[in-house]
């Protein structure tokens, strides 16, 4: 049990590295020449920034534990015999977490449009027409889907290997 904990500490940090090392360019509160435009405060992007890394923190455990049930479902389904219940009850897990990934990025992305002013809003969505969508990443999706790939395989490698 200890060691599947400090792997999971290893596991959001090696994410956290990942994860930021991709998000410059994509983080737009960041970019000089927008927020020039914008005429975004210090004290704005820092509010923003606060917001944002506790998303992504929070981004990085559900995803963990949505990555944990898909696997366990998958598990469960490919039982002979299988406990209907128990895989209902774990698809619904499922559900409720990519139900709560997504409140959360909408969350995050309201939360940070209340930072900004009518005119910021305007000239931000000028520049960035989707900023605020759901399609809008504002950091390195593919690279963080990428991680969590990597980390499930080496997962999996290791539960087969006991």
């Amino acid at each position: 049990m200890q060691g599947n904990r400090l792997f999971g500490i290893i596991f959001c940090a090696v994410l956290l590295i990942l994860f930021s090392a991709d998000l410059s360019h994509a983080q737009w509160w960041k970019n000089k020449d927008l927020t020039a435009k914008l005429k975004l405060t210090e004290k704005q992007s820092k509010a923003i920034d606060v917001i944002y890394d506790g998303y992504v923190r929070k981004l990085m455990i559900m995803s963990k534990k949505l990555m944990d049930n898909n696997r366990k479902l998958n598990q469960l389904l490919l039982k002979e015999d299988i406990d209907e219940k128990e895989v209902i009850g774990v698809a619904d897990e499922v559900t409720g977490l990519r139900r709560s990934l997504m409140m959360d990025t909408l969350t995050m992305k309201l939360t940070v449009r209340r930072l900004l002013n009518k005119g910021q809003i305007k000239s931000l969505l000028n520049e960035r027409p989707r900023v605020f969508t759901l399609k809008s990443r504002w950091g390195g999706r593919e690279a963080f889907r990428k991680a969590v790939r990597r980390m499930g395989a080496a997962m999996k490698k290791k539960e087969e290997s006991k």
